[in-house]
């Protein structure tokens, strides 16, 4: 298994009550691929250095999770699917 580093931002237009919601969608998709969560981190509201999908801001979220590598291609594209995520980066640690 290796480590992976997962970096979303959520649309300014996701309310504060929303975050977990979103946050527990994302941990269920990492844990449905047979990724285990080692940790979530909620960073909160954060102004972007420039406009994404016309928004100047956005939640930003970090979680680090050991995952198999042949599986990574599905969290990318569940990630991609989801309409409240504005930005996301997957790097392998």
């Amino acid at each position: 298994m290796a480590q992976y580093e997962l970096m979303v931002v959520l649309d300014s237009i996701v309310a504060d009550e929303e975050v977990p919601d979103a946050v527990a969608r994302l941990e269920r998709l990492i844990a449905d691929r047979g990724g285990t969560e080692a940790t979530v981190e909620v960073q909160g509201r954060r102004r972007l250095a420039y406009p994404v999908r016309k928004r100047q801001d956005g939640t930003v979220v970090y979680s680090r999770f050991e995952m198999m590598p042949a599986q990574v291609k599905e969290i990318e594209t569940g990630v991609r699917m989801d309409q409240q995520i504005t930005r996301s980066m997957l790097l392998r640690i």
